[in-house]
């Protein structure tokens, strides 16, 4: 028994020696473990550290570089805002200056529409005050009718010869005041219309679509504010006695009135009418053959400089040639409106021929802007260069010239056609005489242009021929046998 127990502590203490020893042993190896574990992390840091440096110092260049884009866009973004306020505040400049201009010419548009409309209301007031002297006048010749017939039936009831004498006499002297009345009053009714006719043309300068007339006139009629002188032609003194012929108004200086009165009959419109000073210096003849000057002469015949000025230098507008061409593209156009709803070739045949003046025209213009330019007399350049651009310039003049000839020929033909073309019979007198001298007016324009144009073309192909004769390397010979001399 007691062998028993000392077995058993043996057994105890042998245990407990086995489990200190174990214990021992796991304490060592955790602490190995953490041991090597902590080595391996110190040797791994420095790695992560350095990599994770280098990631944020790229990150860190990659910020800054930004931040230096930002900067200089925002830098340019604030010189482009500068540089649009200022764009904004010279365009606001310029459009208030443009606003003080616009209202400075309303204004001054205002005073004329004013004075021109008080001037019209002035001459509404005498057109109705002659309104009244023709009713006036009227009520006083039917007054004369009934007399004149009351005294015809008693001169008949009577059958006495002296009677018919007398009254006959009495017939005559009523007949010879109411002839000077009439004609008094169509000298008024004259010098109200040449009035009226320069305010209008004064009226359609500004402001003829306005509301100071209507549009009547468009459509071949009068406006209601003019006197209708048609009533002149419906006008008698009796049925026992004459009537008062259409003539009349022409020998007692009525022209004005009785063609006003015939063209608002026909549906034309007052473009046709001569001036008044014409008719009236004219009025001992008859108006149809009555030889009219062409407009051109209002326009001085001298048009070109000095000779001393050379004709490139000369200013295309001192020439004479636009203008003719503006009154010429007038006179077009009355011609289109006399020739409107007629079937003739004349206004386009015209209308081809203007367009190539003013072809012509552009192109010696435009030759002459090159020679401003390239002065052919330029010193500078060397003297070969210089010849050159001499014979080009020459060439060129040469080639216009032909051209210039060519419609020339072509004026030639029309003025063959002019000379063929003939009015039919069933016109008006008047309206033939209105084509006739239009077309005079516009063939002789055209011929001022020619002549005109080659002058101006001599003139340059001269001076070039005498730079170049001067120079001693004239090469005229050769640009007449080449169209192109520099070409190879």
């Amino acid at each position: 028994m007691a062998a028993e127990v000392v077995v058993v502590k043996e057994i105890e203490e042998q245990s407990t020696k086995h489990v200190s020893s174990s214990s021992t042993s796991l304490k060592e190896t955790v602490i190995s473990y953490f041991g090597i574990s902590l080595a391996i992390y110190l040797g791994f840091l420095p790695r992560t550290l350095e990599s994770r440096n280098k990631a944020l110092c790229l990150k860190l260049n990659q910020v800054e570089e930004q931040l230096k884009q930002m900067k200089s866009r925002r830098k340019e973004d604030s010189k482009a805002n500068a540089r649009v306020v200022e764009i904004f505040a010279s365009h606001r400049n310029g459009w208030q200056q443009e606003e003080k201009k616009l209202l400075q010419q309303i204004e001054t548009s205002n005073e004329e529409i004013s004075h021109l409309r008080f001037k019209i209301q002035e001459l509404e007031k005498s057109e109705t005050e002659l309104r009244n002297c023709v009713e006036n006048l009227k009520r006083e010749v039917d007054e004369r009718e009934e007399m004149i017939n009351f005294m015809s039936r008693r001169q008949e009831e009577d059958n006495d010869d002296d009677d018919d004498e007398e009254e006959e006499e009495e017939n005559v002297e009523e007949y010879e005041e109411e002839a000077e009345e009439e004609e008094r009053f169509a000298d008024k009714i004259v010098e109200k219309v040449e009035v009226r006719k320069e305010l209008e043309e004064e009226v359609g300068d500004r402001f003829y679509h306005g509301t100071a007339y209507t549009d009547g006139e468009e459509n071949g009629e009068y406006s209601s504010n003019f006197v209708d002188f048609s009533r002149f032609d419906e006008m008698r003194i009796s049925e026992g006695l004459d009537p008062v012929p259409e003539e009349y108004f022409m020998d007692v200086g009525s022209e004005m009135a009785y063609m006003l009165g015939r063209l608002h009959n026909n549906g034309l419109s007052r473009d046709f009418l001569p001036s008044a000073s014409t008719v009236w210096a004219e009025r001992g003849g008859d108006w149809q053959d009555v030889r009219c000057d062409s407009l051109e002469s209002s326009y001085p015949k001298k048009h070109f400089a000095a000779r001393r000025e050379s004709p490139w230098k000369v200013d295309c507008e001192s020439t004479g040639v636009p203008s003719k061409l503006k009154l010429l593209e007038q006179e077009l156009l009355d011609l289109e409106k006399i020739y409107k709803g007629e079937p003739s070739k004349f206004p386009s045949l015209l209308r081809k021929q203007a367009k190539r003046y003013q072809v012509l025209v552009a192109k010696i213009d435009d030759l002459c802007r090159k020679m401003r330019t390239n002065d052919p007399c330029d010193t500078t350049l060397s003297s070969e260069f210089r010849t050159r651009r001499q014979t080009e310039f020459l060439s060129e003049a040469h080639r216009l010239k032909q051209r210039a000839i060519e419609t020339g020929q072509k004026l030639a033909v029309l003025q063959t056609e002019f000379a063929k073309g003939n009015f039919s019979n069933d016109l008006e007198s008047h309206v033939k005489f209105t084509k006739r001298r239009s077309l005079d007016s516009i063939r002789n324009n055209l011929k001022e242009i020619q002549r005109n144009l080659e002058v101006w073309l001599a003139r340059i192909m001269g001076e070039l021929e005498g730079i170049l004769a001067r120079d001693g390397a004239s090469r005229v010979k050769e640009y007449y046998m080449s169209r192109y001399p520099f070409v190879q």
